[in-house]
């Protein structure tokens, strides 16, 4: 059985609920054990008000520290994402650690 951290965002807590149960669904029927990051943040994709990048990323680059640590302590080097602007967010903010 193949373990993912879940990192879910703010849009598909709070505006796609259904979408996020179909896809747990789907996903412990193909065998996968999904486990949500603890205490994630925001990726700030949607409130970029400066210019600063490493402002902008400053949730996902949070939320990716405890990603990391909470991965060694379960085995595991995937995080899924269901949105893809927080996808996009985690991405660039990984080229830039």
């Amino acid at each position: 059985m193949k373990t993912l951290l879940y990192y879910p965002g703010c849009s598909i807590k709070k505006d796609f609920t259904d979408i996020e149960k179909a896809s747990m669904s789907l996903l412990s029927a193909l065998g996968y054990t999904v486990i949500e990051i603890e205490n994630w943040y925001c990726c700030g994709g949607f409130s970029s008000i400066t210019l600063l990048d490493h402002v902008k990323q400053v949730g996902a680059f949070r939320t990716l520290s405890i990603a990391s640590k909470q991965s060694i302590k379960l085995g595991t080097n995937t995080i899924l994402t269901l949105c893809p602007f927080c996808y996009n967010v985690l991405k660039l903010s990984l080229i830039h650690i």
